[in-house]
């Protein structure tokens, strides 16, 4: 069992993030279970240990969900800034050799002309 899954079964209603912008929180039941969504989608898409996946997403909660999903399957997650241009993010996930990239609806557009990454939207 890891620690995240120890602590939402022993403090399952606290608070384990906040978004400064908006005051939207997430739990540790909530981290735990979405995470271990997230975790299983991934493996679902034929996506495993050790693979690279790309994270595109402003300062928001779901950050959390995604890097302890990357945690907790072994992936090893590439953060790519949005305020970059379309060509260096092209080059950080094609550098990277990501299998996928994690990105927000209002992100979606600006990824998919970033490189040939599958782009999935969280």
């Amino acid at each position: 069992m890891t620690r995240l899954a120890e602590t939402a079964e022993r403090a399952p209603g606290r608070i384990a993030a906040i978004e400064a912008a908006s005051g939207r929180t997430r739990t540790f039941a909530e981290l735990e279970t979405r995470s271990a969504r997230l975790a299983r989608a991934l493996a679902d898409a034929g996506i495993g240990e050790a693979d690279h996946i790309g994270i595109l997403l402003p300062n928001v909660i779901e950050y959390f969900d995604i890097i302890w999903a990357t945690l907790r399957s072994g992936l090893v997650l590439t953060p790519v800034n949005w305020h970059l241009t379309s060509e260096e993010r092209g080059y950080i996930l094609a550098d990277s050799c990501a299998s996928a990239l994690l990105t927000s609806p209002d992100l979606i557009a600006m990824s998919r002309d970033a490189s040939g990454t599958p782009v999935s939207s969280f």
